[in-house]
């Protein structure tokens, strides 16, 4: 399967703000709604352009976005050291109460 470019599709940059992807997504929508829009494939585009909104306008979906999008085209399909490291950390932060167990 293709990734797909969600800021491309969205026509922003990778460094815009929360602002800037809602103006975006409601600027096309206005283009290419299926029920005003004259492109023949106006509704492919604009439920690309609703799937990217909807992995943008969240932190966390950005962030994870982001983060597998940084490696889906070195071919090895392993996470970075680093996410591993944060997933086996995280799970000694919480809950708090977790840490006495280990005594």
């Amino acid at each position: 399967m293709e990734s797909q470019d969600y800021y491309r599709i969205l026509e922003i940059e990778r460094s815009a703000s929360g602002a800037e992807i809602k103006a975006a997504y409601h600027r096309l929508a206005k283009r290419f709604h299926p029920d005003v829009t004259d492109d023949p494939d106006g509704e492919s585009k604009f439920k690309a352009m609703a799937e990217a909104y909807r992995m943008l306008k969240g932190r966390e979906t950005r962030r994870a976005y982001d983060r597998r999008d940084l490696h889906a085209h070195d071919g090895s399909g392993y996470a970075a050291p680093n996410d591993a490291l944060d997933a086996w950390c995280a799970l000694f932060l919480w809950p708090p109460w977790s840490l006495f167990w280990l005594r």
